[in-house]
């Protein structure tokens, strides 16, 4: 999944941590929701602004970090 046109990392937004596009919902909120045992439907039930393809795109953002750090 291509997740750049929803994961920006800006310096003055959230002191430059991953987050979704025009939010202030980082892409770790979303693991931690999700590892604490949220579902995607929980998730987006707490942040009725995201879409199901922006918690997607949190998810390959951290799969790619993984990935490109280990590799």
């Amino acid at each position: 999944m291509d997740y750049s046109e929803y994961i920006n990392i800006e310096p003055k937004i959230l002191g430059g941590r991953p987050h979704i596009a025009g939010t202030n919902i980082s892409v770790d909120l979303i693991l931690d929701q999700f590892a604490a045992g949220g579902s995607i439907d929980y998730i987006l039930a707490q942040y009725p602004q995201l879409t199901q393809e922006q918690v997607f795109a949190a998810f390959a953002f951290a799969s790619e970090y993984i990935y490109k750090r280990y590799h």
